[in-house]
């Protein structure tokens, strides 16, 4: 689930630290001993979709870099 509101921004579940960058993005980061990840997330509630990008360093066979486009299943809200 992908929660956009200020400093309660959040992924669940997920260890990420998350940043609403607008109204419809977030980007959430994790960083220790030389090993990172950067998330990022914007939605586009007009056209039903959702965007996110993912890019890992220092987990060795994990490291990488993906992208997808899907569609947004509901809102809370």
């Amino acid at each position: 689930m992908l929660q956009i509101a200020a400093e309660a921004s959040a992924l669940v579940p997920s260890d990420l630290t998350c940043k609403q960058v607008s109204s419809t993005s977030l980007v959430c980061i994790s960083s220790e001993n030389h090993k990172g990840v950067v998330e990022t997330w914007s939605v586009d509630p007009k056209n039903g979709l959702a965007f996110h990008t993912k890019s890992i360093s220092g987990y060795g066979m994990f490291d990488g870099a993906n992208l997808f486009v899907g569609k947004i299943l509901g809102s809370c809200g």
